[in-house]
């Protein structure tokens, strides 16, 4: 019998001996077991852990809002086994999305490369963060709360992309021409950001971002 996860319609605050306990086991537990222990949702636990300021044992430090993360070299099975992941549960992707246009943006929409694997087993995914050493495991969004729940782990950042990218490509099979389109994505974006972060995108960079739609889904980016 499943267990029944608090919900938006069974929604439950957290004790203050649930939250004693939490602090205790958080650092060294995996999330998935916690789902467990305290019979709620994997979104639940995580932004409760974020609101008390609680990590992971080994995870990277915080620098204000930002986590630095930095990809574990892979052995040849790892680089295999992710890749394997990625042809057949997983997305590449450069993905436009639109933004006010300012005197920081000089254009009205951002490009965001991301690598993405889905599964239903949430002790897989958290395996896969710990194994690439980077990326954030979340839960989908469940519009039926009789489906089973979902989730995702998604990586972004460029050097981060670059690093395992220049891993596990040569493994790809499906998805090895947007694999090698985001490489030259991403080394674009380096070179011409060098050290800023509000960089205008070439033509160039926009082409890829339509060539990536196409790939993907068949046709291009509005």
């Amino acid at each position: 019998m499943e267990t029944e996860l608090n919900t938006s319609k069974n929604k439950r605050r957290w004790t203050d001996e649930e939250v004693e306990e939490l602090r205790k086991l958080y650092p060294i537990t995996p999330t998935s077991k916690l789902v467990a222990v305290f019979k709620r949702s994997y979104e639940s636990i995580r932004k409760k852990g974020n609101q008390l300021r609680l990590k992971k044992l080994g995870a990277p430090p915080y620098r204000g809002h930002v986590v630095t993360q930095s990809i574990k070299m892979l052995s040849e099975f790892e680089k295999g086994w992710i890749s394997a992941l990625i042809d057949g549960e997983g997305s590449i992707s450069l993905h436009i999305s639109r933004r006010p246009q300012n005197r920081r943006y000089k254009r009205d929409f951002a490009i965001q490369p991301i690598i993405m694997i889905t599964n239903n087993n949430l002790e897989l995914l958290e395996q896969v963060e710990n194994i690439i050493g980077g990326g954030i495991v979340r839960q989908k969004y469940k519009p039926n709360p009789k489906w089973k729940p979902t989730y995702h782990w998604h990586l972004t950042g460029i050097r981060r992309l670059l690093s395992l990218l220049k891993q596990v490509t040569p493994h790809l099979i499906v998805k090895r021409k947007q694999a090698e389109l985001m490489l030259k994505y991403c080394s674009s974006r380096l070179e011409k950001l060098n050290g800023t972060f509000y960089a205008g995108y070439t033509q160039e960079e926009i082409e890829m971002a339509h060539q990536m739609g196409v790939l993907n889904c068949g046709k291009r980016h509005n």
